[in-house]
């Protein structure tokens, strides 16, 4: 459930991105978020917004009965096809079943590794260890984050940082405390309270995670649940591990419209 959100409003929103084709969801650098719209690509526009219907219809069921075990999750979503096939074996709906590697759901960190190790065999000399997947489109990148494999060159942390921090000082007067380490606060007094953008960072050798976000206001309201990302809208986790040198700009300035949405649909 998304609780941090108005229902009607996040209603309203998934409707508005299903027919114009999940634009905010496919920007989102996060491999999570581009299986996601790997299987929202093969449905037709009205399955779209059939889609994300059954989405909200099964939060509303979800609030109805908000302490269920995990079974009862399992038989709410069989009510609704779409969904089924939407989180799939990752909910216990179906056996999983092992596929070929998908290119585009690799995080860039480790398919830098892979391209490194690989050498000048490329994919090829990865695919005599990997089973890689025939499909043409699954042997490129997503082409929302980068034009070729070339571009699979992970953005610098320092770098990172430094634009997540212009952009909150920026677009919402945001000021930064470091946590520890890996972590990160921004805070800004906005119009809906006092936000507070929660970033955990990559330790050292970590393959799948460069930036996980949390959006907080304070105070709440009765009932809100502390944090949210956009990507809880479609019920996918807010972790960007798709963070290019070539991408990384414009993915935080994504990352500032994202906020701004969430923002609209408390």
């Amino acid at each position: 459930m998304t609780p941090f959100f108005d229902p009607a409003k996040l209603r309203q929103h998934r409707q508005e991105q299903a027919a114009h084709g999940f634009p905010l969801l496919r920007a989102c650098p996060n491999t999570a978020a581009i299986a996601r719209i790997t299987f929202l690509d093969t449905l037709a526009p009205a399955e779209r917004e059939d889609f994300a219907n059954q989405l909200s219809c099964l939060e509303d069921e979800q609030a109805s009965r908000p302490w269920s075990p995990h079974t009862d999750f399992q038989e709410m979503v069989r009510a609704f096809p779409l969904l089924v096939r939407f989180f799939g074996g990752s909910s216990g709906l179906h056996p999983p079943q092992a596929t070929a590697l998908d290119i585009r759901q690799v995080p860039v960190k480790l398919m830098a590794k892979l391209l490194a190790e690989a050498g000048a065999g490329g994919l090829e000399a990865i695919g005599k260890t990997l089973t890689l997947s025939d499909e043409p489109e699954s042997r490129r990148p997503s082409s929302a984050h980068a034009a070729s494999l070339d571009e699979a060159v992970p953005v610098a942390p320092a770098r990172l940082r430094k634009l997540i921090g212009r952009m909150m000082s920026d677009r919402f007067g945001a000021t930064a405390q470091a946590i520890d380490k890996q972590s990160m606060v921004y805070d800004a007094l906005v119009p809906a309270g006092q936000l507070r953008l929660h970033a955990k960072f990559s330790p050292p050798g970590r393959m799948t995670l460069q930036l996980g976000y949390h959006i907080e206001m304070r105070p709440r309201s009765p009932g809100q649940q502390w944090l949210a990302d956009y990507e809880t809208v479609w019920r996918t986790p807010g972790v960007w591990d798709y963070l290019t040198e070539s991408n990384a700009e414009r993915s935080i300035v994504h990352l500032g419209t994202l906020i701004g949405v969430c923002l609209a649909l408390l």
